[in-house]
């Protein structure tokens, strides 16, 4: 059992005379903090009330007041005998995106996860006749049964991709194999290429393993425009892999034609980039089929299936695809945490496949009724919301309306503002989940000042090492204390804003590219930045500045993909924001590019270097030293890869020279 001393609570604690009386609420309300952000772990055994009070030199009573508020609230626990120990307030359900236990009537419409057919009580049945064959065996198949593997294979070469049955290995899920996939190609601190949006799980498998996401924006209007980005990329980053989802993306419903497969597969290949190509409702087509599978127009290509969305989730059988050496490999990974998959699901499974095409019509039957109704709901309560049809798959990707949509009165806003619909600017790129956020305050009126107070800046939590309960408690603290500025979250994972989502109503978030997210009032904005960058393996940082400027009460411009060729030839009269009143320029292999922009405008810019395409440890010291080397005046030098404290620090400047103009 852990415990701390009064001595050294006392001082992580610090002098309460700085805070607002009573005394016993702010010791109750520092322990609270430090119990959250993990400086007092869970379980720990606090103090004896008299040691501390000694330690802090306050009465007994204001410990003993503050140790009861704590218990109150949820804070600590009590044992008679024992002592007083550290805890986390219960609460509801909060985790991983994943669906959870039904609530009354209310339709989850977050996860697509369809109730069996009839068809698996009746492939359950048949397993279980074939099953006395197999229970003379030890039961263990760590590459997954022959006859289900054999089936698979089968069906990736009616697809148009010839495989053999050493070339699956069959998994516990569509999930599992991208797990399993990702831990054979990547290391820490590796690169992995995305589409943004994305799906939040396989984000979070990455992340796991300790590699660092790289979003290629995917604008389902205009798909194109993500092939020229992820070509760029590819060529510019150099990722050790790329997870991809060419067959009814998630969440946008984007096919990628033969063509475009084609020329990914060719991208791939001359960057010499392995993928996990993930193929969960490739057979899932509404209004269109899907190509053949992607690996068909390439090598070093994974593939990943499940039955989970054809058939039912509770089966949780899915496969990897690849060349039978790499399959192998991954066999071997896989057992580390599954010796194997159980026998009588597989079994199933086999019977599925053996009717799947008979049972796949009548399925995507009734999902083109089900998309029918949905959309016509969705069109008819929310007007203002843009609400495609998708060719295939099993979610839609829905369009909130622009700030200057009659939605704003009723409580619907972007988070950052720019000429264009899209509030990150990126383009008419994806679009960011939002939630209700509360109309934008009114401004105080001054008593006689004429100057305007500067925005009270956020309260921010950093996500990094600490768990998604932890980042909740933060919150709830921030607010607690400061509920008249927001408490900012940066780089959460994606269960982390999905948790926050959940709890608080007052949420806004912008795209998966920064991961952050903000919980309270939103200042009103006073001048403007403009952000820029260079590849687009620099869009997490410019994201997260962006975000962290319009937080902090600036409104933000965005203009991407700036670099290399399109500087050399000169700029257009309007690609920089001119009515900006500071830039933020992001770049890694193109770091003299803030020295360019210092020579093109007068403006104020604060440069930020990154690690992009620069791995290792001394990833982005480079581009530091170029900024450095090349700066002309006016251009102010950040941390690498700290788009957070160059959007605060440009708001600043911004807010600034607003008003004295």
């Amino acid at each position: 059992m852990e415990t701390t001393s009064a001595r050294s609570l006392a001082v992580l604690v610090g002098d309460l005379a700085t805070d607002r009386p009573p005394r016993y609420a702010a010791l109750a309300g520092r322990i609270r903090r430090l119990v959250a952000d993990g400086r007092v772990p869970l379980g720990t055994r606090l103090p004896a009330e008299r040691q501390l009070a000694t330690a802090l030199a306050v009465s007994r009573a204001t410990v003993t007041a503050a140790y009861t508020r704590l218990r109150e609230d949820g804070w600590a626990t009590a044992r008679q005998g024992a002592g007083t120990f550290a805890a986390l307030p219960a609460g509801p359900h909060r985790g991983a995106w994943v669906p959870g236990p039904a609530d009354d009537d209310a339709i989850d419409l977050a996860h697509a996860a369809p109730a069996a057919p009839a068809a698996v009580p009746a492939a359950l049945a048949a397993a279980l006749e074939e099953l006395p064959r197999f229970l003379a065996t030890h039961g263990y198949h760590p590459a997954g049964l022959p006859d289900l593997r054999a089936r698979i294979a089968a069906r990736y070469t009616a697809r148009g991709l010839p495989t053999t049955p050493e070339q699956v290995l069959v998994t516990n899920g569509a999930l599992h194999g991208v797990s399993i996939g990702f831990a054979g190609l990547l290391r820490r601190g590796q690169r992995v290429l995305v589409e943004q949006p994305s799906y939040p799980n396989a984000l979070q498998a990455a992340r796991a393993l300790g590699a660092r996401v790289v979003p290629v924006a995917l604008d389902p209007d205009e798909p194109a425009a993500w092939l020229d980005a992820a070509e760029r990329t590819l060529s510019a980053v150099r990722p050790a892999a790329a997870y991809l989802m060419p067959d009814f993306q998630n969440p946008t419903g984007v096919l990628l034609d033969a063509a475009g497969r084609e020329r990914l597969a060719g991208a791939l290949r001359r960057g010499g980039v392995p993928a996990v190509v993930d193929e969960t409702v490739a057979e899932l087509g509404l209004d269109a089929a899907a190509p053949p599978p992607l690996a068909a127009f390439g090598p070093g290509l994974l593939s990943v299936g499940t039955l989970s969305k054809v058939a039912w989730g509770g089966l949780r059988v899915g496969w990897v695809r690849a060349e039978a050496d790499v399959v192998r490999r991954l066999t071997a990974v896989a057992v580390r945490t599954s010796m194997s998959g159980p026998v009588v699901e597989q079994l199933a499974a086999c019977a599925l496949l053996d009717g799947l095409d008979g049972s796949l019509q009548a399925w995507r039957e009734q999902l083109r009724e089900r998309r029918s109704v949905l959309t016509a709901e969705l069109r008819q309560r929310l007007p203002d919301w843009r609400v495609p049809a998708p060719a295939g798959g099993l979610v839609l990707w829905c369009g909130l309306p622009s700030l200057r949509s009659r939605a704003v009165s009723s409580g619907f806003a972007p988070l950052l503002v720019e000429p264009a619909d899209p509030p990150l600017g990126l383009g008419s790129l994806a679009e960011p989940a939002l939630a209700a956020v509360p109309p934008p305050l009114e401004p105080p009126v001054p008593p006689a000042a004429p100057a305007r107070a500067a925005p009270a800046e956020p309260d921010v939590i950093w996500a990094p090492g600490r768990s998604t309960e932890q980042v909740l408690a933060l919150v709830r603290e921030a607010r607690r204390q400061f509920p008249d500025r927001p408490a900012v979250v940066v780089r959460a994972p994606a269960e982390t804003l999905v948790a926050l989502a959940s709890e608080h109503d007052a949420y806004t978030t912008v795209d998966a590219a920064s991961m952050s997210a903000a919980v309270g009032p939103l200042p009103e904005p006073v001048g403007s930045i403009g952000v820029l960058c260079g590849a687009g393996g620099d869009l997490a940082v410019a994201a997260e500045a962006a975000f962290a400027a319009r937080v902090t009460g600036t409104a933000v411009l965005r203009v991407d993909d700036v670099g290399g060729s399109r500087f050399r030839a000169g700029l257009s009269g309007d690609a920089l924001p001119e009515d900006a009143d500071c830039l933020v320029v992001v770049a890694g292999l193109d770091a003299s590019l803030a020295g360019l922009l210092g020579v093109l405008t007068d403006l104020p810019i604060v440069a930020v270097p990154t690690s992009t395409g620069q791995p290792g440890s001394f990833g982005g010291f480079s581009a530091l030293l170029t900024l450095l080397n090349s700066a002309s005046p006016g251009v102010v030098v950040s941390n690498i890869d700290n788009g957070h404290a160059a959007g605060v620090f440009a708001a600043r400047i911004a807010r600034r020279s607003h008003r004295r103009g």
